[in-house]
């Protein structure tokens, strides 16, 4: 089956507090669409979610689902790419791409260049040099982790600054939702559902020029529109990568 994009995240400091907000996120979440199977729980204050990682709707739905999870602010989000055996849910399902978004929540712990979110492969466990190779490349700077890549071959450097191109796209992205004041927020919450500016100020009890203010200042709608295609390209190029040659 074509490359699956899994999303896994698990509540941020959730030990230290006693309100389980992964109810509330699993309904915010049952809005993104569409998916290979839907957000649940999978276990304490974690879910997980199924994309196909080759439909060219993805990039809106992984959109929608890092926007609902605060970008990172709130919840350690692993995105995992590549091969998987799909059951009736999450929890039954497993594969190299299931088992990359759940190395991706540690890398996201631990610290990757994009905070809290990580990003990491499913590599086939027959391909064991490759997986290997990006095992390390993933724990170094890209200068030193081409050489490492290169030596298996043209296929998988192109694989590798498939996975790169992806990483910077979504640390892009994720600067764009975290660089966004509540107002802002609010102000496109409204704009997305259809509101104009005019009717977006009487809402919130501001004047029009504010609202103009407020949305050019969260980026909206070049900036989204943008970061939302540049995402969407470098993560449809990983899934075409990716796929069996």
């Amino acid at each position: 089956m074509p490359p699956l994009l899994i999303i896994t995240a698990d509540r941020r400091g959730s030990r230290r507090s006693e309100i389980d907000a992964v109810p509330e996120m699993l309904a915010d979440l049952s809005d993104v669409t569409p998916t290979v199977l839907p957000f649940m729980r999978t276990v304490g204050d974690e879910l997980q979610g199924v994309l196909d990682a080759t439909s060219a709707v993805t990039a809106g739905a992984l959109f929608t689902a890092l926007d609902h999870l605060g970008a990172g602010e709130d919840w350690w989000i692993g995105i995992g790419i590549g091969p998987g055996r799909l059951g009736a849910d999450a929890t039954s399902s497993a594969g190299p791409a299931f088992y990359a978004a759940r190395a991706a929540v540690e890398l996201a712990k631990a610290g990757d260049l994009t905070g809290a979110v990580a990003i990491r492969v499913g590599v086939p466990e027959d391909q064991a040099e490759l997986r290997n190779a990006f095992d390390h490349a993933s724990r170094v700077e890209l200068q030193d982790a081409l050489p490492y890549v290169a030596a298996l071959g043209p296929r998988a450097v192109d694989q590798w600054s498939a996975y790169e191109m992806a990483r910077v796209a979504l640390g892009r992205h994720l600067e764009l939702l975290r660089g966004r004041s509540p107002e802002g927020r609010a102000a496109i919450a409204l704009a997305r559902l259809g509101h104009t500016r005019e009717q977006i100020g009487r809402e919130l009890g501001v004047t029009r020029q504010a609202v103009d203010k407020r949305l050019a200042a969260a980026g909206w709608p070049r900036a989204e529109h943008e970061s939302r295609h540049l995402l969407g390209l470098a993560v449809l190029r990983l899934a075409t990568a990716l796929e069996p040659a």
